[in-house]
C-alpha cells in the first residue's frame, strides 16, 4: 500500500506541476510509462490467482508452499491496482480533462458577430470562423443561415465544419429550395467550370452526411431533375451515382428525361437520364 501512495503521490505532483518546478527529474509522460510497467507487472501476478485457487480447491485445500504463496501474493496485489487503476484511467482517457466553456453571444453584439461571422463564411476563412464556434455558443437560427450561406458559396470544408456543429445537409432556404439545390445552381452560369469542382464535393459532403439525393423541392422537383435542365453532366453523373432515381416524376409529371431534353442538354446528359437505359 505504501508503494500505491507513492506513485500516486508522484503523478498527482508531476501532473499539477510546471516541468520546471517537480525536482523529480520526471516528465508527466515518463512517471504515466513507470506506472502502466507496474500495473503489467502487477496484473502478470495477479493471474496466477484463480489458477492456485483452482488447484486448491481440488486439492481440497492441500495446498503446495508454491500456491499458497501465489494466492498470498495475488491478494495482496488487488487493492494496490485498483488504485493505480483509479489514477491511470482518468489520466490515460481524459475523463477529468477540463473543456473550454463556450460563452453565449452577448446580445448587443449578436448583429455584428452575425454579420462578421457571414462575412468569413463568404471568405472562406475556416479557421476564424473555428475560433468563433469555440468561444461562444451559436444560435441555431444563426447556424442555419451561416450553413445556407456555405453552400451558396460551393464551400466544401466549410459546409462540412458547419455540419459538425449541427448543420443540417437537408436544410432549406425561406422558398423551400433544398440547399443541395442552391449548391447546383452555383455551377450555372459563367463561373461554371471554376466551380464545378467545388460544387461536386459540396454534394459530396451532404450525401455523406445523410443527405437523401432524391429531396424534393416545393413543387417536387428533385437535384437530378435540376441538374439535368442545366446540362451538368458531373453533377447528373455523381447522383446517380449516389442512387438518384431517374424515374421519379414531379407535380408537373415531368421526369429528369423531360427536363434534359425540353432544355437541349447534350445528348451525354440526355443519355444519362434516359429511363429506358
Amino acid at each position: 500500500m505504501k508503494n500505491c501512495i507513492a506513485l500516486c503521490a508522484l503523478f498527482f505532483f508531476s501532473s499539477t506541476l510546471p516541468l520546471s518546478d517537480m525536482g523529480l527529474g520526471q516528465t508527466k509522460a515518463v512517471v504515466k510509462e513507470r506506472m502502466l510497467n507496474r500495473l503489467q507487472y502487477e496484473m502478470n501476478i495477479i493471474k496466477k490467482l484463480p489458477g492456485a485457487v483452482k488447484r486448491c480447491v481440488k486439492a481440497k485445500g492441500q495446498c503446495s508452499d508454491e500456491d499458497q504463496r501465489e494466492i498470498s501474493a495475488g491478494m495482496k496485489r488487488i487493492s494496490f491496482v485498483i488504485t493505480l487503476l483509479a489514477v491511470l484511467v482518468p489520466a490515460t482517457y481524459g475523463i477529468y480533462k477540463r473543456r473550454k466553456k463556450r460563452l453565449e453571444l452577448p446580445s448587443e453584439k449578436q448583429e455584428d458577430i452575425k454579420a462578421y461571422l457571414i462575412q468569413i463564411v463568404g471568405r472562406s476563412e475556416e479557421k476564424d470562423l473555428r475560433n468563433l464556434f469555440s468561444t461562444y455558443r451559436i444560435p441555431r437560427d444563426l447556424l442555419n443561415e451561416l450553413f445556407l450561406v456555405a453552400v451558396a458559396f460551393a464551400d466544401p470544408a466549410i459546409v462540412a465544419y458547419l455540419i459538425t456543429q449541427g448543420g443540417n445537409p437537408a436544410a432549406r432556404d425561406l422558398n423551400g429550395k433544398p440547399v443541395i439545390m442552391t449548391a447546383i445552381s452555383r455551377a450555372i452560369g459563367a463561373s461554371r467550370e471554376l466551380r464545378m469542382g467545388e460544387v461536386l464535393k459540396v454534394i459530396k459532403v451532404l450525401i455523406g452526411a445523410g443527405l437523401d439525393p432524391n429531396i424534393r423541392s416545393v413543387k417536387g422537383l428533385t437535384p437530378l431533375m435540376h441538374a439535368a435542365s442545366n446540362d451538368l453532366e458531373s453533377v447528373v453523373f455523381l447522383l446517380l451515382q449516389n442512387k438518384a432515381d431517374k424515374k421519379l416524376k414531379d407535380d408537373d409529371g415531368w421526369s429528369a428525361y423531360n427536363y434534359a431534353t425540353e432544355n437541349k442538354a447534350s445528348p451525354a446528359v440526355i443519355n444519362l437520364v434516359n429511363p429506358s437505359f
